[in-house]
């Protein structure tokens, strides 16, 4: 059975029927006083389990179905109820929601749809700096979980991205005063490396930085931390990318010996100035078993092809050499054989 929402005139009836429904199910406690014209002894509360699909009508129907399988209409535009019973609107092109975000940004923040309501509000419609500082002061005290959520943590990046660093500064701070190792334990997240990853992009706060230089050789092969190291090469500073490289060459065997390692090898060995690149590649070209591992991998034969691109050439030649004498072991591996074909057009150009 199809279940019409009618927009304009705030009812919900079943296509064969034309009982009118009110839009609240039992469970909401505490109606809104705009929905009481609609309580009368004729209607029937409306489930839009017992529907299935939802066809809307009105100006608000573009679009708007996918939703209203599991929500409500209010004011000419349409809504669902979040697992607080909080009314969150479904923006749609061509009406903003009626119900302003001051006091719920940090409940909306926290749903699926709500806090694309909210990024939108951030990215598109502030028109100041000042607008976003107030949207963003709401989320205040609530950096460290919004960090963990995985709704949360947009609203979170599009604050960094949107707004000056000294009106997102709270997200640092809040971070920051979860104790010593509380970086590393955002870097480690699934959803805390992304909002990590935007604060090195768009202000490398030097208290940030530091925990994840003192924790890189801990991190850098876990599977979420990868990533804000990699972040590290891209934006951190010579100074800061330099210190990483020294750490990862110190720690070679542990950064070799996996893939995730590997891919901050490589950022390394992309971005670190030249000294540094050229230590790093020394560092991993000594190791003759480490290197013969990692050329038979998917990501470590990328690392070792860029480490011999920035080698010198003693400490290039002697690799090659190490390398084309196990030309057997290599073989054996598939990565191995796609290594050894680069290794023919190597040779070749230098």
């Amino acid at each position: 059975m199809t279940a019409i929402v009618d927009v304009q005139n705030n009812f919900a009836t079943p296509s064969n029927s034309q009982q009118p429904f009110n839009p609240h199910d039992q469970h909401l406690n505490n109606q809104h006083p705009q929905d009481q014209h609609l309580n009368n002894n004729n209607q029937q509360p409306f489930n839009p389990q017992a529907f299935g699909p939802v066809v809307a009508s009105g100006r608000a129907s573009q679009g708007s179905h996918q939703f209203l399988q599991n929500g409500y209409v209010y004011e000419a535009a349409v809504f669902y109820v979040d697992t607080n019973s909080m009314y969150l609107p479904f923006q749609q092109p061509g009406f903003a929601p009626p119900l302003p975000c001051q006091g719920n940004v940090w409940r909306w923040a926290q749903d699926k749809i709500g806090c694309r309501w909210i990024q939108q509000i951030l990215r598109d419609e502030a028109t100041s700096d000042n607008e976003r500082r107030q949207v963003a002061q709401e989320l205040h005290t609530h950096a460290w979980e919004a960090s963990r959520c995985p709704n949360a943590n947009h609203v979170l990046q599009a604050c960094i991205d949107t707004m000056r660093p000294a009106d997102f500064q709270f997200i640092v701070d809040e971070i920051l005063q979860k104790g010593e190792g509380s970086v590393l334990k955002v870097a480690r997240h699934q959803y805390g490396c992304r909002v990590l990853q935007r604060l090195l992009k768009h202000a490398g706060s030097d208290e940030v930085v530091e925990q994840l230089l003192e924790g890189a050789a801990e991190i850098c092969t876990q599977q979420y931390a990868q990533f804000v190291l990699q972040h590290l090469c891209e934006h951190g500073t010579e100074q800061q990318v330099t210190k990483l490289a020294e750490i990862l060459a110190q720690n070679i065997t542990i950064a070799g010996a996996h893939s995730f390692g590997c891919a901050v090898l490589s950022k390394a060995l992309d971005h670190a100035c030249k000294e540094a690149r050229t230590s790093l590649a020394h560092a991993l070209l000594l190791q003759t078993d480490l290197l013969l591992r990692m050329s038979s991998s998917r990501y470590g034969q990328l690392t070792v092809l860029a480490a011999l691109q920035v080698a010198e050439s003693f400490q290039r030649a002697e690799a090659l050499s190490t390398l084309l004498s196990h030309e057997d072991t290599l073989m054996q591996s598939r990565y191995g054989r796609v290594l050894s074909k680069q290794l023919d057009t190597f040779m070749k150009n230098n």
